[in-house]
């Protein structure tokens, strides 16, 4: 019997529960954007097929977030975070090593005071892959999704809608889903590239079990979109899998 195809998905997966991300913190420190967005492009352009070349923290972002903690506890000892703030690590591994460490965990306004560093370097991140063939940032994009999607306690499905040069036209939220499940429309994918005629997409989800690596169900998700969108002319230029601060990507893995 032939089988007949759902072009709705559900992707499937036991995860904890949704975590908080409020950012209700004031302050009257101040960034100045021109020398983070500066510091953050003082990277070798030229090499964009650099896998291991990767943003670190720009030194006005670590000084706001010093002097903001300074004002929430003037008890913390700033030589108990220095080390981290001025490791070599990309700056999405220090944002993650930052949430994970005893005072963002105990104290709300610390927790909050990350958060807010952490949406001011997605935004920096986000304005630098704009208009640019996502193959010759993907480091930047990695960076966006881990900060982004990477502590998310549900599933989320995100589309990248790519023109033919693979620049983004446009990043959509498809669906979101409960800790352990997201639905997938695939007739809104194909509705939405022909609106905004797009050749190409990159599928981005999160696993929020710690785990980046795909499961069965998600090579085959993957494979019977691909096989309906090569039908109207869409090509899956990549699938990406962000847990924490890893990202798992089919095309660098050669499954796509």
């Amino acid at each position: 019997m032939k089988r007949r195809f759902n072009p709705i998905y559900t992707i499937s997966q036991r995860t904890p529960e949704p975590k908080s991300t409020s950012t209700d913190l004031d302050s009257e420190n101040v960034i100045n954007i021109q020398d983070a967005k500066n510091t953050l492009q003082k990277r070798d352009i030229n090499s964009k097929n650099n896998d291991n070349l990767e943003i670190q923290m720009p030194s006005c972002v670590k000084e706001m977030f010093m002097s903001m903690l300074a004002y929430i506890d003037p008890t913390i000892e700033k030589n108990d975070l220095l080390p981290l703030l001025n490791s070599k690590s990309s700056v999405s591994k220090i944002i993650f090593d930052l949430e994970q460490t005893s005072f963002a965990q105990s104290d709300e306004k610390i927790k909050n005071a990350v958060n807010i560093i952490k949406n001011f370097i997605d935004l920096l991140l986000q304005e630098r892959i704009q208009n640019k063939n996502i193959m010759h940032v993907w480091n930047d994009l990695s960076q966006y999704l881990k900060i982004k999607f990477g502590e998310i306690g549900h599933e989320v499905f995100i589309i990248f809608y790519l023109d033919a040069k693979y620049q983004i036209i446009k990043e959509e939220q498809l669906s979101i889903g409960f800790s352990d499940k997201v639905g997938i429309d695939i007739k809104k994918i194909i509705k939405q590239s022909s609106t905004l005629n797009a050749k190409n997409i990159a599928i981005i989800h999160n696993h929020p079990s710690g785990n980046p690596n795909p499961s069965a169900q998600d090579m085959d998700l993957t494979y019977e979109i691909s096989k309906l969108l090569a039908i109207v002319g869409i090509e899956i230029f990549d699938h990406a899998i962000v847990s924490g601060n890893e990202i798992f990507s089919f095309r660098k893995n050669y499954l796509l």
